[in-house]
């Protein structure tokens, strides 16, 4: 719009020039008529750039190449007015000639951004020819007007008109439906583009609730809630459980960095894994390791937190971390010892620590977005208040952090353990 704004204030100034040619002894029509030469070439370009035609650099070149021409054989033929000539005066007829048909080029180079714009938008093009054919007679205007006594002003509704001024209101009523309907276009395009967005969320997010949630477990040894909320559409957070035929539960808990898509995507990497490899071997570091190289080289720069836990229906529970939050057990974090997240270094390796759980134990695992959750006031939850609600269901703490101030996704992981 800047083409714009120049050509149109450009005319502002012409007709300003003008008018105190016409009416004052400030500027004589002489000195007025350099004003008029950049017109063409302000609108050429206004035109070039409003079609798209970045391609076709000879048209602006050739424009200005043509401005500076028309400059220097009305300069040529103005010079004796400035009391000194550059050409004797017999020849003064031969740049009189020239400067009018030099406008000859101007004319066929708006007639190719007319072709040109025809072919990308043939509505436009149309809405544009009536002006610039306006434009193109009033350079030749007074030559045509002279040779078919055509008025020079015109009085619609009894108020006088020059052709100038006519092509100028009809430019800018033209160049103002053009904008209007480029703007509605674009909107409507961009709530196709929001809304077909929004639908591929939609999608994403129920095929991410499908291979997130696993099936749930009846088990007179394991009682398990989970609780599981996004903080956009889809999250980077992930969990599993899984039984073996003998009643030993498999859990493995993690969060990747990041959240939308690019997260979204490879958590269900990471939970097809886990389920392919449960089928194999439930030990904890096994699973992890196995998690860490698949992301090695696949992860576009994400990393993961992760815990895995075995727990026998005896109540021994072997379990990894790879920096992961440690799990409460009774109200207590549990002292685990830490190791590289996944995706980081490809020979991490992760030790597993055994334990003993008893009759009426109670676990809860969760992802950083529970003591990481922030309040108006940009205070954390903290593991404090985290480690003062861990007994509760799953659900009772996702709420209470929730209601205090969700900042990333949330989940909970609660075990009830009774002895087999």
């Amino acid at each position: 719009m800047v083409w714009l704004f120049l050509a149109l204030g450009w005319a502002v100034i012409d007709s300003v020039v003008v008018a105190l040619a016409n009416l004052t002894t400030l500027l004589s029509a002489v000195e007025s008529n350099w004003v008029s030469i950049l017109t063409l070439p302000l609108w050429t370009m206004f035109w070039w750039n409003w079609f798209g035609l970045s391609e076709r650099r000879w048209i602006p070149r050739a424009a200005w190449l043509l401005a500076a021409t028309l400059t220097l054989l009305k300069f040529c033929l103005k010079s004796p007015y400035l009391s000194f000539s550059f050409v004797p005066l017999s020849s003064l007829h031969w740049f009189n000639g020239a400067s009018v048909w030099v406008n000859v080029p101007y004319q066929f180079l708006l007639i190719v951004i007319l072709v040109e714009g025809y072919r990308r938008d043939r509505t436009e093009a149309l809405l544009a020819a009536f002006p610039i054919l306006l434009l193109m007679y009033g350079t030749f205007g007074t030559y045509l007007r002279h040779a078919f006594h055509i008025p020079d002003v015109f009085f619609p509704f009894g108020l006088g008109m020059t052709v100038a001024d006519i092509v100028s209101m009809l430019l800018i009523l033209v160049v103002a439906a053009l904008s209007l309907r480029r703007f509605l276009r674009t909107q409507v395009r961009e709530s196709l583009v929001h809304e077909a967005a929004r639908k591929d969320l939609e999608q994403a997010q129920q095929l991410q609730q499908r291979v997130l949630v696993p099936d749930t477990i009846h088990s007179p040894i394991f009682t398990i809630e989970s609780e599981y909320r996004p903080a956009l559409t889809v999250g980077g957070d992930f969990y599993q459980t899984l039984s073996k035929p003998d009643g030993t539960l498999i859990l493995v808990i993690g969060d990747v960095s990041g959240k939308g898509i690019s997260a979204a995507m490879l958590v269900a990497v990471l939970v097809g894994a886990i389920r392919s490899h449960a089928d194999f071997t439930s030990d904890p570091a096994s699973m992890l390791a196995m998690l860490n190289r698949r992301m090695i080289g696949r992860s576009g720069g994400h990393f993961a937190t992760c815990l895995a836990a075995e727990i026998s229906p005896s109540g021994i529970m072997r379990i990894a971390n790879a920096g992961h939050i440690p799990p409460y057990r009774n109200g207590l974090e549990l002292d685990l010892d830490g190791s590289l997240p996944l995706g980081i270094a490809e020979d991490a390796t992760y030790d597993t620590q055994t334990l003993q759980l008893q009759p009426g134990d109670h676990l809860t695992f969760i992802t950083d977005g529970v003591v990481e959750a922030t309040n108006a006031a940009k205070e954390l939850y903290g593991f404090d208040r985290t480690r003062d609600i861990s007994n509760q269901p799953a659900a009772a703490i996702a709420d209470h952090v929730q209601n205090f101030g969700q900042d990333d996704d949330i989940t909970v992981l609660g075990i009830q353990f009774a002895a087999a």
